[in-house]
């Protein structure tokens, strides 16, 4: 008897038919998924249809049991398909392959639904749950439209016959375990699958508006999450005449998180060499960064070389890894000046002669950088040559005669003739005659530079255009760059840390002698990024909340939960296996079984010696029959043993009647007896 207060959790014996039969549909809509792919889905599918069919009764239809098998099953399945469930291509939130994981999803449900009674509702699970995996089949097919004259009607007819063999089966075989006669009307059959034809028909029809509104709705929802708080709108072009931001030496947003063993100094983003009326323009003369040639694949990161070694210099294995925290606030890649290759997902990069990389879709949150060896600090982009390009000592019509005198107030910049002399007089002359003023307002016309060079004021972005003008007056080559400067270490991220603040503008010059380009930062010392002091304890605080935050939506778009599972299920299967074949695991398996089979034997120690006769006698009574009575004679549920015993009598062999009329006679005796105080 069961314990008072606990509900026993009841089993039936299950019919293989209508299992193998399900076991069909699934078989056959996951062969033609399968087709010219990979079979792991397929495969895992015959394995677990061959354990239902050969499992002896229905798992408990109670709401845990039902609840831990599909996710048992669906970890399963995703196992099994993960060679289709790939990670995407790129970090756009469109993944190539998000209905490969919806219908791996809905197919798990029907599978796991084989493993427990097969009523109208398990029948109705299993015909449902491949209608996906259906429309997705039909609508690749090779690429081609061959589908709508071809292969498409033996998929649909063949899902059809075999859903229709499926569900009359199952009600076959039910309605017999119930004593009743199940002979549905024709009306019957042609209206219930007319409608699963309809509804066939409806979901191929609808997949391409439905699977769009979905993507659009996932685009929403992770433009809600991943919004930058904060957007910087920055145009290609360098302003003079336009203001820096209120409180700009203030913005302490991080931009860039920055893992390598050294300082990484200036950060060159944006690359200019053309000077038209109060701005540089963005340069127009780009080529497409093609990857290494044994890297064209999709679905990874691929490497992209940047440019050639000076002669002398030795390739280090140094790798800078970056975390753009702002991707927005980029308007292309920050990289170190003596860059040699860049490592990250996606494709359709541009870059130009000058080492300037980037793209017409939001910066990537993650790329690596493969550098020279020595220090960041001050190196600059060693290509092109400096006398390649008449561009770097192009000088504005209208500028010529100011800039002839700009020159003369230098002291000794005329009589030079080496580059790097001629970057310390500079750099000298502005740090000792003018002031850096982080609001400086300059006026357009007739340019912002003569203004500047009257009032002796302005920021960053005033001085290196400037000091570009007058070099390349001077017949040195030069360009001016922008980007930004990082000398802050955090040591709670353990990363160098750009914040916004530290947006900066310098100048490369080219030495002629060196056959190279130098670094130089006219700026006052006030001025530049490096003169700022470190954060407070609050914000290294917050800072490390929201750059948890930052990763954590990263991680969201980039691993996809469905390939988590799958992974985690490819993990536990790997463990299993390595963990069994140890002896550890033997005695483990070991203690199991024999947990097992004391808990079968327990629960028999607790009946009566009278109940323990009975179950044997019941389990005795239905091997006989299940050996001797063909299946249309067998005993019905709702039948009692007396009425079956009359029923099937002259009907089998006698001695066969007559051994199971002694099995129960001794049932019944046992259990109608009379017991005696």
């Amino acid at each position: 008897m069961p314990k008072a207060g606990k509900e026993p959790v009841t089993t039936e014996k299950r019919s293989r038919w209508v299992v193998a039969s399900a076991f069909s549909v699934l078989a056959w809509c996951a062969w033609w998924y399968s087709k010219g792919g990979s079979q792991g889905l397929l495969i895992m599918t015959c394995i677990m249809a061959g354990i239902a069919i050969l499992l002896p009764r229905t798992l408990p239809s109670v709401t845990r049991w039902v609840v831990w098998t599909w996710v048992g099953v669906t970890v399963i399945l995703f196992a099994a398909n993960v060679a289709r469930l790939m990670p995407p291509d790129n970090n756009a939130v469109y993944y190539d392959h998000v209905m490969d994981r919806v219908v791996t999803a809905f197919y798990a449900v029907g599978a796991a639904t084989l493993f427990f009674r097969m009523t109208w509702t398990g029948v109705s699970t299993i015909i449902i749950s491949v209608l996906p995996m259906i429309m997705l089949t039909l609508s690749r097919a090779d690429g081609t439209d061959a589908w709508l004259n071809g292969t498409w009607n033996v998929l649909l007819v063949g899902f059809l016959v075999l859903a229709t063999t499926f569900d009359q089966l199952s009600q076959l075989l039910r309605s017999r375990d119930h004593d009743q006669r199940p002979v549905p009307f024709w009306h019957e059959i042609g209206l219930r699958y007319g409608l699963l034809a309809m509804m066939l028909a409806i979901g191929i029809t609808l997949r391409y508006p439905v699977e769009q509104s979905v993507v659009f709705v996932q685009k929403q929802l992770l433009g809600l999450v991943t919004r930058s708080l904060r957007t910087t709108n920055r145009s290609g072009d360098l302003s003079l005449t336009q203001r820096l931001p209120k409180h700009f030496d203030r913005r302490m947003r991080v931009v860039m998180l920055i893992q390598g063993p050294e300082i990484p100094g200036y950060l060159r983003e944006m690359v200019y060499t053309d000077y038209q009326s109060g701005r540089w323009i963005i340069p127009k003369q780009t080529r497409e960064l093609t990857p290494r040639p044994n890297e064209s694949g999709l679905g990874r990161k691929m490497t992209y070389p940047m440019g050639r070694s000076n002669p002398g210099e030795a390739v280090s294995n140094n790798v800078w890894r970056f975390e753009v925290q702002a991707p927005r606030v980029l308007q292309a890649f920050c990289l170190p000046g003596h860059a040699q290759a860049l490592t990250c997902e996606g494709k359709d990069y541009v870059t130009d002669a000058n080492g300037m990389v980037r793209t017409e879709q939001v910066t990537p949150e993650r790329y690596e950088v493969a550098t020279l060896a020595g220090p960041l600090g001050m190196k600059a982009y060693p290509l092109p040559d400096g006398g390649s390009d008449v561009a770097y000592l192009a000088i504005p019509p209208h500028l010529a005669g100011a800039i002839s005198n700009w020159i003369t107030t230098c002291e000794g910049f005329v009589a030079t003739r080496q580059a790097v002399e001629a970057g310390q007089l500079l750099e000298r002359y502005f740090q000792s005659n003018f002031v850096y003023r982080i609001d400086a307002k300059l006026k357009r016309y007739p340019d912002p530079l003569i203004q500047f060079m009257e009032q002796r004021e302005g920021f960053c972005v005033h001085f290196a255009s400037a000091a570009t003008l007058m070099l390349r007056a001077h017949g040195i080559p030069a360009r001016v760059v922008a980007g930004f400067a990082s000398f802050g270490y955090d040591p709670w991220l353990k990363r160098w840390v750009v914040r916004e603040r530290e947006g900066h503008s310098w100048v490369e010059l080219w030495d002629e002698s060196q056959k190279k380009w130098l670094v130089m930062d006219p700026t006052p010392a006030s001025g530049r990024p490096s003169a700022y002091g470190g954060a407070h304890l609050f914000r290294r605080m917050l800072d490390y909340a929201i750059t948890g935050w930052a990763r954590l939506i990263v991680w969201i778009k980039t691993a996809n939960f469905l390939m988590v599972i799958a992974e985690a299920g490819i993990w536990c299967f790997d463990l299993l296996n390595h963990f069994i074949r140890t002896p550890l695991g033997w005695l483990v398996m070991l203690m199991v079984c024999g947990g097992l089979w004391w808990q079968r034997k327990r629960r028999l120690l607790r009946i009566s010696p009278e109940e323990r006769d009975r179950l044997r006698l019941i389990q005795q009574m239905h091997r006989q029959m299940k050996k001797r009575v063909p299946a249309s004679l067998r005993r019905l549920e709702t039948e009692s043993w007396s009425g079956w015993l009359k029923r099937i009598e002259g009907k089998i062999p006698d001695e066969h009647y007559q051994d199971l009329r002694s099995c129960v006679e001794a049932y019944q005796c046992l259990r109608y007896r009379t017991r005696r105080r």
